[in-house]
């Protein structure tokens, strides 16, 4: 086997993250969930052949109609959640996620964070581009070896999280959305034509999201390597 030649090395040992931050105007649950909606819309119309989704969760505590922010789980007017996990190996749309937030008896849904933890990424490999997920053309490492089986994480996972604005930003909201773009493999940052071909088509799926969405500052996080490794990508 050659690492990032004729595979995609998942490296789940390694945190490296990407977070676009969106300001949110939202006052109540209801309006802050039909803001990650809209979100999620918009975020959906970035991926075009770059990612496909395959698994999706996330709970929806209902409230009584017109509960202000902050909310909370442990809150006592909050008097159900729904769970809700998505799972299609073709493909998950962003409707299929939109009629998944529809519950009943629920006054005011709050939906603080949506989870794409399964996806199929366009990934260029020596042989040419593949889609590559847990269980094709992926192999997992830890501790920068193969420990020869399926990784049980796919090589990019995203998250919208809807929280307390705590970025140094030009918008003075208290809240914001993050879009969380997670990588597990390090084929991104190789110093080779495959590492830049791949490393062009996640810079490119990135500012997708940047013109799509009012982001007003972007986030970087690394631990295996200096941050400026994700900044000389976007």
């Amino acid at each position: 086997m050659n690492k990032n030649r004729d595979h995609v090395a998942v490296h789940t040992d390694r945190s490296t993250y990407w977070g676009l931050i969106v300001p949110s105007d939202a006052k109540t649950c209801e309006e802050q969930t039909c803001e990650m909606i809209d979100i999620c819309e918009q975020f959906f119309q970035t991926f075009d052949e770059f990612l496909t989704p395959t698994e999706v969760e996330f709970h929806i505590p209902c409230f009584p109609l017109g509960h202000e922010l902050p909310a909370s789980i442990s809150d006592d007017t909050k008097f159900k959640t729904a769970q809700k996990t998505l799972r299609n190996s073709n493909g998950i749309s962003f409707e299929d996620v939109l009629s998944a937030t529809d519950i009943e008896d629920c006054p005011a849904r709050w939906l603080p964070r949506i989870t794409i933890n399964g996806t199929r990424a366009l990934i260029e490999l020596e042989d040419g581009p593949v889609l590559a997920d847990r269980t094709n053309h992926t192999v997992e490492y830890k501790k920068k070896q193969s420990v020869g089986q399926e990784p049980t994480r796919d090589p990019i996972e995203l998250v919208l999280l809807h929280g307390p604005n705590s970025w140094v930003s030009s918008s003075d909201s208290e809240f914001a959305t993050s879009i969380i773009v997670r990588t597990l493999s390090d084929i991104w940052f190789e110093d080779s034509k495959i590492g830049q071909e791949n490393a062009r088509n996640l810079a490119a799926f990135l500012e997708r999201i940047d013109k799509t969405l009012p982001v007003a500052n972007i986030d970087r996080s690394m631990d295996w390597q200096p941050v400026e490794q994700l900044e000389a990508i976007y």
